[in-house]
Formats: structure tokens, C-alpha cells, sequence
């Protein structure tokens, strides 16, 4: 794509945000084939930009079917897009690579999920604007990634248990590779999730902290509950979660600490920064009393 002119990637980038999601286009393949070019378009920073360079109606609408519910589409490739858009910004989200990954060397440094960060502020500011302007898109939207947070971590234990129980066997060497690949799978899109909610705090805070919105209290309840359950899984010595990242695994080299901590982390900031003083007792109060809170769960995080 960097060698292709100026003209010819915004006018590929038109077409892209155009007709990735119309509903006029039937073909499965021909569908997963454009939503993955908008994918690719939104990792290097000159086709990015060439995003950024088409008409603003068309970036506009292009965001819109982005932040359509994820029950309705394929939704990780449309939560990745969101990601790389915010990758750069969020919470100790500047890295290219993991941490604790970076003394290994990447089999291939060209993929678009290893390019360095390279953040839309234009394209941020759009979603904000359709967040705050439209209150039926927002819970919409909200809701269907909380569903699919669930969903993913909900996976994601339940595959490590099982990976656990094999591990301690004899025959800890035949760990099922497949099975690997979609534990680590459903780490990776709990994380991702997590970020665009992050995302979302950051640019539109009053979706969760303005109660005057009919659907507020009950979006920062279901968000409370769900970090709460994420740190006492993570946080917890010497837990299940701790016990399989130990065992370091060949396909579970993302699975980690950090990526998936500094993620909650980044929420629980921008929801602490951007409320006032009576709504810092509600907050707190709804995190301290939802069902799964327990307060060594924050100590240890």
C-alpha cells in the first residue's frame, strides 16, 4: 500500500467505507474480504490517513455501521478496527509488542497486528459525536460489547481449566494445539473488548456517569460486574490464571498479566478522572457492592 499514490488509496479507502457494510452485498467471502481490507487500511499510517482524507459524511457513516450491535455482523474484525483506531491512547497501550514477548523475535514483523500504534483522533472524534448524539446507539452498542465480553472470558476460563487439568497429567505434552490457539484467541478478544470500552469511557464518559440517560445506570452496573470478575480471576496468587501463564505453553505466549490488567486499569482511571465528587460515591459504591467485588482483588491488581 506505501507505494501506491495519495489518490488511489483515498479513493480505495472510499470504497472500503462504503461497501463494507452494505447489506446489499450477499456474498460471505466478498463481505470478510472488504472488512478485513478496512482492517489492514487502518494499521499503516498513510492508508490511514487516506481513511481520514474521504468526504466527512463518509467517515461519519463509515463509524456509524461500526458501532452498529455486534449480535448483528462478524464482531471481531469490527472490534479490531475500533482497537487499531484507539491503539496509542489507551492505558500503557503504546507498545507494538508485549512486554514480555519483546526478547522473542516475531515470525513476521510485516503482519498489521504488529505495526506500531497509529491512532485516528479524527475518526475518535466521530465516534464520540455519534455516541453522545444518538442515546439509542450507545446502550445499543454498550450492551453488545458487554455481551461479548462475557462471552470471550467466560471461554477463556473455561478452556484454561481444562488446559490446567491436562497439564498436570503425564502426558502434559499433548496438550490439544487447536485447543491452545483458541484459549489464547478468546484472551486476545476479552482484551480487545476491554480496550474499546476503554475507548468509549474516554470519549463519552457521560454514557456511564450522566444517570440523567435512562440506560447509564444499568450499562456502569453491568461494566462494574464484569471488571469485578475479571480481576478476582487474574489478580488472585497462585490462582488458575496464574498456575497456566506459569506454565508458559507454546501458543499462549499473549496470555499475560499485563496486557489484560493495564486494560481495567484504563477504564477504572477515566471513569475515577471524569466524575465529580457526588458521582465518585456512586461509582464507588456500585463497584464495591456488586455481587463478585472483593477487595483483595484491587490489592493485588
Amino acid at each position: 500500500l506505501q507505494h501506491w499514490g495519495i489518490e488511489t488509496l483515498t479513493h480505495l479507502a472510499a470504497i472500503l467505507a462504503k461497501h463494507f457494510a452494505d447489506s446489499r452485498i450477499v456474498g460471505t467471502d466478498i463481505r470478510d474480504s472488504l472488512m478485513q481490507a478496512l482492517a489492514s487500511y487502518v494499521c499503516y499510517p498513510h492508508s490511514l490517513r487516506a481513511v481520514e482524507r474521504i468526504p466527512e459524511l463518509q467517515r461519519i457513516s463509515m463509524m456509524k455501521n461500526l458501532l452498529a450491535p455486534y449480535e448483528q455482523r462478524p464482531w471481531a474484525q469490527t472490534n479490531w478496527i475500533l482497537v487499531r483506531l484507539w491503539r496509542g491512547c489507551g492505558f500503557g497501550y503504546r507498545y507494538t509488542r508485549l512486554p514480555h514477548l519483546l526478547k522473542t523475535k516475531p515470525e513476521d514483523a510485516n503482519l498489521p497486528s504488529l505495526q506500531k500504534p497509529c491512532p485516528s483522533t479524527l475518526l475518535q472524534r466521530h465516534m464520540a459525536d455519534l455516541l453522545r448524539s444518538d442515546r439509542e446507539m450507545a446502550p445499543s452498542f454498550l450492551n453488545s460489547v458487554l455481551n461479548q465480553l462475557n462471552w470471550a472470558f467466560s471461554e477463556f476460563i473455561g478452556m484454561i481449566q481444562e488446559i490446567q487439568q491436562a497439564a498436570e497429567r503425564l502426558e502434559r505434552n499433548f496438550v490439544d494445539s487447536r485447543q491452545l490457539k483458541v484459549c489464547a484467541t478468546c484472551f486476545d478478544l476479552s482484551v480487545s473488548l476491554l480496550r474499546v470500552l476503554e475507548m468509549t469511557v474516554t470519549l463519552a464518559p457521560e454514557i456511564f456517569l450522566d444517570w440523567s440517560r435512562p440506560s447509564s445506570e444499568l450499562l456502569l452496573r453491568r461494566l462494574a460486574q464484569l471488571l469485578n470478575q475479571v480481576l478476582n480471576r487474574v489478580t488472585a496468587e497462585r490462582n488458575l490464571f496464574d498456575r497456566v501463564v506459569n506454565l508458559r505453553l507454546p501458543g499462549l505466549e499473549s496470555v499475560d498479566h499485563y496486557p489484560i490488567l493495564v486494560a481495567v486499569t484504563g477504564i477504572l482511571v477515566r471513569l475515577l478522572v471524569d466524575t465529580d465528587f457526588q458521582g465518585f460515591h456512586c461509582l464507588c459504591s456500585i463497584f464495591v457492592f456488586a455481587p463478585c467485588f472483593h477487595m483483595l482483588s484491587l490489592v493485588a491488581g
